[in-house]
């Protein structure tokens, strides 16, 4: 049986509430990376501060992303493969973005790990919310 979530594209009401989610998501989640950043600046170094604020950083780009893509979803009729391209594109984004952080900016990988979980929390604990 098809999801019908799924193959019907987004209503203008529902497009309206993927926008007011996703800004208060961002709001969220920028309040708890700075927090979680200078908790890491205080306790380590200004290097982790520098990889939880990356770590973070992806995690909120992903938000957006994320946003984009359903938004799009309501002026496609082929949905569910845009879903898919979707979860594509975002695995990607995080390997290119950790690469980028861990080989070119020699970032510690427990602060980059650790700013992407919390705010991944964070997104999971505003979903569940909703």
């Amino acid at each position: 049986m098809p999801n019908s979530a799924i193959e019907h594209p987004l209503g203008e009401h529902e497009s309206q509430a993927v926008s007011v989610h996703r800004n208060k998501l961002l709001k969220y989640q920028a309040i708890l990376l700075v927090t979680i950043s200078i908790l890491a600046g205080i306790l380590f170094s200004w290097d982790m501060v520098r990889a939880t604020l990356l770590g973070g950083a992806i995690t909120m780009l992903l938000t957006i992303h994320m946003a984009w893509r359903l938004e799009k979803l309501n002026n496609h009729t082929n949905s569910q493969l845009l879903l898919y391209l979707g979860a594509i594109e975002r695995f990607i984004l995080v390997l290119v973005l950790f690469s980028v952080g861990l080989s070119l900016l020699n970032l510690d990988p427990l602060g980059m790990i650790t700013g992407f979980i919390v705010m991944q929390f964070v997104q999971l604990t505003i979903r569940q919310q909703h």
